[in-house]
């Protein structure tokens, strides 16, 4: 996925492979990308049993680009990385 290094930004939409996920509970979720990264990018997907977010680092072959974000539901202090 060397093109994503290039294109893929801060606040996109990524959604993680279930077939490549590392951790199986984030299989096909949809992730918004809070920091980029050599190995691939962090982010977050909202979690609303727990009415907070849960953190995942995805490798770049883990993922695919969806679009970017309409809104940024965080400032970046907030999202901790």
């Amino acid at each position: 996925m060397s093109d994503l290094k290039d294109t893929l930004k801060v606040n996109d939409v990524v959604q993680i492979d279930p077939n490549k996920a590392q951790n199986k509970m984030f299989a096909g979720a949809f992730m918004v990308v809070a920091k980029m990264q050599t190995w691939g990018v962090q982010g977050y997907v909202v979690d609303l049993g727990s009415k907070g977010l849960a953190y995942y680092r995805a490798g770049w072959d883990e993922i695919a680009f969806i679009g970017p974000a309409k809104w940024e539901l965080f400032a970046k202090d907030e999202v901790g990385f």
